[in-house]
């Protein structure tokens, strides 16, 4: 199957991809197999332009001149201020924003791989008993990527804001951040990982088994009596492993080319290497469930689960 969503503002949307199989083999009249797997990728832009940026656009503001060039959005900055600082002297001259420009020069992707394998056999033992063995097997790698170029004001915002600037000579003496692109990770928010679902992610890994067995008993005696059990057990591990790239400065992603700070990243510790995190859970269970009616006037049902 292939599906391709476009949202209602440019630079978003998504193209997915999935392949099912399921086939199911009788070996003889006692025993029956069954194996299934889905594959599904999926690759997502959401470059686009987000409510809060279209909302703080003033009144009758432009995103285009009549000559076709980029009119300038008030944003943050204040104008009558800028006009006091020598722009010739920052890194870069031009310290204006266009949400138009904005949104063409970045962009923001993540790209999703799935799989999940499935077996299992069902063995008819006698009249109304039989047994079921399943497994199953999935796993989960989500990578993301945020790229600012040097046509955002994010980029510039960031590059002449980190200087060191004399209002007394209005020189600038030191510029901490080199010129050039900006790739940083992306701060997820409503996912469940350790320790905080509010923090910067590159790439997030997950992985599970389940391997059930389980004993079905149906059987009717007569025209009165029924009785209904099931005993099984199951075990399960999911595993999630998660890790945050350092932010790449003076980035290009045609040479594949990064620049460090001049003055360092301003940290004692790696800054080159992000703490992997990993969670794991093993969930055991056992579970025996008994049922029995007769002439559909009473039932008598027990269950019991143990978690380990």
């Amino acid at each position: 199957m292939y599906e391709k969503n476009k949202d209602g503002y440019i630079k978003n949307g998504y193209n997915r991809y999935m392949l099912n199989f399921r086939n199911q083999y009788r070996a003889a009249k006692f025993i029956t197999f069954f194996v299934g797997a889905t594959l599904q990728y999926t690759k997502q832009e959401t470059s686009g332009p987000t409510i809060n940026e279209i909302q703080q656009l003033s009144p009758y503001e432009t995103l285009l001149n009549p000559d076709g060039n980029y009119s300038v959005n008030l944003n943050s900055m204040n104008r009558e201020q800028l006009a006091t600082l020598p722009l010739s002297k920052f890194p870069y001259a031009d310290w204006t924003y266009n949400l138009l420009r904005e949104v063409r020069g970045r962009k923001f992707t993540n790209e999703d791989l799935s799989a999940r394998v499935q077996a299992g056999v069902t063995i008819n033992i006698i009249k109304g008993l039989t047994f079921d063995s399943k497994v199953q097997y999935e796993k989960r790698k989500t990578d993301y990527r945020k790229y600012y170029s040097e046509e955002t004001f994010y980029v510039r915002d960031m590059v002449n804001y980190n200087v060191d600037y004399n209002n007394t000579t209005k020189t600038v003496n030191q510029v901490y951040l080199p010129k050039g692109g900006i790739e940083t990770p992306a701060q997820l928010t409503n996912i469940t990982l350790q320790p905080s679902p509010n923090t910067w992610y590159s790439n997030i890994t997950s992985e599970s088994y389940v391997f059930r067995n389980q004993l079905n008993f149906d059987r009717s005696f007569g025209a009165r009596h029924a009785v209904v059990a099931i005993a099984g057990t199951e075990v399960s591990q999911y595993e999630t492993n998660s890790r945050g790239n350092p932010w790449l400065y003076g980035y290009n992603p045609d040479k594949l080319q990064t620049t460090v700070p001049p003055y360092g990243y301003g940290s004692t510790g790696n800054t080159f290497k992000k703490p992997c995190r990993k969670h794991r859970h093993n969930p055991a269970r056992w579970q025996y469930n008994f049922g029995m009616g007769a002439k559909q006037v009473f039932v008598i049902l027990w269950q019991c689960l143990l978690y380990l």
